[in-house]
């Protein structure tokens, strides 16, 4: 949840996933099963005494599940629009200026999720705007004719692979390859990766948004060591775009 909020008003907001899973519209043995998924899984996504190597089987495990769970419902596209709509998924503040700065000042946004593809682009077209300078990386959903869910493209976009790698032989990779300055930001540790795959780097500069004030005692000191910049319980993208600002005006 890094362009999108973790909570709102004392309320908690959903991520692309927890959207469909928490959506009146979804059959209710979908919302449970992916209720108990999460409480399995999460606490192992962020256990500080496990390796990424060691984690990363459970996260294929739980997104494979989430996957088919989501498959069995037989969503219709024509439906997600709605529950995007009625969920709790809340742009950060001042986000929607920010992509409008990055588009303005061509900067290229590269969005990385083991979210939902079609989910980001409705929220993204619905509380701000899709650029055509954002390219959106993640788990995109397959329908058939019917506009019936039938899966998902490629292999599982999961919490610890997000990484430009996936992205290396495409066209998007190859009209960005003469960016050298990189701003990288992510909600949990694994997403320090994401810059994996970029070559000839020469400026990058990390932001760790450390989403629950209540667990950052326990989470300040490992996020320190992997981000350059931790912001604590901030619901804005008032830094970011500062730090863009401040590049720009130099």
């Amino acid at each position: 949840m890094t362009l999108t909020k973790f909570n709102e008003n004392g309320q908690r907001c959903s991520s692309t996933l927890s959207a469909l899973q928490m959506s009146d519209r979804m059959p209710e043995w979908y919302r449970k099963t992916s209720h108990e998924l999460f409480d399995h899984f999460h606490p192992i996504e962020f256990d500080h005494t496990m390796t990424i190597a060691e984690k990363i089987p459970f996260m294929i495990d739980w997104w494979s599940q989430a996957h088919d769970n989501l498959v069995k419902c037989k969503l219709n596209i024509a439906d997600l629009e709605t529950i995007v709509r009625e969920s709790r998924i809340r742009l950060r503040d001042g986000c929607d200026e920010f992509l409008r700065f990055a588009q303005e000042n061509s900067i290229p946004v590269m969005i990385f999720s083991a979210g939902v593809t079609q989910v980001i682009d409705h929220v993204l077209r619905q509380q701000a705007h899709l650029w055509p300078n954002i390219k959106v990386v993640s788990n995109a959903m397959q329908f058939d004719e019917q506009g019936h869910m039938i899966g998902f493209e490629g292999d599982i976009i999961h919490t610890f692979n997000k990484n430009e790698g996936v992205l290396e032989h495409s066209s998007y990779f190859k009209n960005i390859a003469d960016r050298h300055n990189i701003i990288l930001m992510g909600d949990a540790i694994g997403d320090i990766r994401m810059a994996e795959g970029v070559h000839n780097i020469a400026n990058l500069l990390s932001i760790g948004f450390l989403n629950e004030r209540e667990k950052a005692t326990e989470r300040l000191a490992q996020y320190e060591d992997t981000f350059d910049i931790v912001l604590i319980d901030d619901m804005s993208m008032t830094v970011p775009q500062q730090i863009f600002s401040y590049l720009l005006s130099c």
